[in-house]
C-alpha cells in the first residue's frame, strides 16, 4: 500500500482522494482542482454569460466533480448550473452511493474493468462524496461504448470545428450529452 511505502521511506503522499486522518492534502487538492472553474468563468465573463447552464463532470473518486459543483454553488447558489456527475457502469460508486441514499460513501464492488482507467475507481472520497450529496443534479452511469462514441466525435468534429484529441475518461461526458 502506498502510505506502508511511504511512511517507510520518508515520503508524502499527494492524493485527491482522502481517508480517516488523511483530509488535508486531498482538500487542498480539490480547491486547487477550483481555479480550473474559476478560470472557465472568466473566460465566460468575457463572452457577456453569466454562467454554464449545465455542468457534465466525469467522475473516479469524485474529487474534480465535487470541486466544480462546489465551486458554482459557492459562486452562483441556487442559481447554479445543472451538474451531471458521470461514470463508467463497472466501476459507479458515487451512483451507488446516490441509489443506496443513505447519505454516506458506498463503495463499489466487481473488478472495474472499464476503458475508462482513470475512472476506474471503487471508492468514493468521502470529501468530495459530502459536497456531490449535496450538490450535483444527476448521476450517471455509462457503458464504454458512450465514452468510444465521446472520443469520435471530438476527433471528428463539425465542419470548422477544431478536432479535440480525447481520452476515454475524458470524452464520456460528451458522449453521455449525446
Amino acid at each position: 500500500q502506498v502510505t506502508e511505502d511511504a511512511a517507510q521511506n520518508g515520503w508524502q503522499v499527494i492524493s485527491d482522494t482522502s481517508w480517516e486522518g488523511y483530509e488535508d492534502i486531498p482538500t487542498w487538492v480539490m480547491q486547487g482542482y477550483a481555479t480550473i472553474f474559476s478560470e472557465a468563468q472568466e473566460q465566460f465573463a468575457a463572452q457577456g454569460l453569466i454562467s454554464p447552464t449545465h455542468v457534465f463532470m466525469q467522475a473516479g473518486v469524485g474529487s474534480l466533480a465535487a470541486s466544480a459543483t462546489g465551486f458554482y454553488s459557492a459562486l452562483l447558489g441556487g442559481d447554479r448550473p445543472k451538474t451531471v456527475v458521470v461514470e463508467p457502469d463497472k466501476a459507479a460508486c458515487l451512483f451507488r452511493s446516490q441509489e443506496i441514499g443513505d447519505g454516506k460513501p458506498h463503495s463499489f464492488s466487481g473488478d472495474l474493468d472499464t476503458i475508462m482507467a482513470g475512472l476506474a475507481c471503487g471508492d468514493p472520497n468521502p470529501l468530495a462524496w459530502d459536497i456531490l450529496r449535496d450538490t450535483a443534479d444527476f448521476f450517471v452511469k455509462c457503458p464504454d461504448y458512450v465514452a468510444a462514441k465521446g472520443m469520435r466525435i471530438y476527433g471528428v468534429p463539425l465542419d470548422g470545428d477544431p478536432p479535440i484529441i480525447s481520452g476515454e475518461s475524458g470524452a464520456v461526458t460528451l458522449g453521455a450529452l449525446m
